[in-house]
């Protein structure tokens, strides 16, 4: 059987950074998103920042906005949008899934509720290791986890060096470009995987 290992952003789920912080401080959008991306959300992924530390942070550097900013962080979770097309189609052509996402914690607790990762065997969140793609060591940490082989595993991210990070450490390893195509490259892969059968 092969496993297939699937990031949240951009595969599973969507989240338009930029036009939601556009929402709340839109004259100073462009200064909040440089700030915030990519390190200090890196860190946050990580689980090295809370979301108070980053609400303090920004509020330090933006003091004039405030209150906006700290109701942007404590509510940006519930503009993460699950893909309902994207799940079908990993419950339809993956028999088993799991998740390997570089996620805060806060996401991670919004997404559960919501019942993202209920269809999926397992999942390794960025902030809970203190580890982040394409940190090597993440990857490992999965195969560890669950039990696991590289070489039995397929791995589906829109990021190029976590898609290259994967396909070094010996796993089958797809970009996605458009998250609108999962459903067609999962038919893809499995439809090789049959006519590899089939020989």
């Amino acid at each position: 059987m092969r496993h297939f290992v699937f990031d949240i952003g951009n595969v599973l789920a969507s989240f338009n950074g930029s036009a939601f912080i556009r929402r709340y401080v839109p004259d100073i959008a462009d200064a909040v998103e440089a700030f915030l991306f990519p390190d200090l959300w890196n860190r946050y992924d990580q689980g090295l920042v809370s979301t108070e530390d980053m609400i303090q942070a920004l509020c330090t550097v933006f003091p004039d906005y405030a209150r906006p900013l700290a109701s942007m962080m404590r509510e940006w979770t519930d503009s993460v949008v699950i893909c309902d097309a994207s799940l079908e189609a990993a419950k339809r052509y993956a028999d088993s899934r799991y998740i390997l996402s570089n996620i805060p914690q806060d996401c991670e607790e919004s997404l559960k509720a919501r019942g993202l990762f209920d269809a999926f065997d397992g999942a390794i969140c960025s902030w809970r290791e203190r580890l982040i793609k394409p940190d090597p060591a993440i990857y490992l940490q999965l195969m560890e986890t669950f039990d696991l082989k590289p070489e039995d595993c397929v791995f589906i991210d829109d990021r190029k060096e976590n898609v290259e990070a994967a396909a070094r450490l010996g796993m089958e390893s797809h970009q996605l470009r458009d998250m609108s195509q999962l459903p067609a490259l999962l038919e893809q892969i499995t439809a090789g995987t049959e006519k590899e059968r089939v020989r």
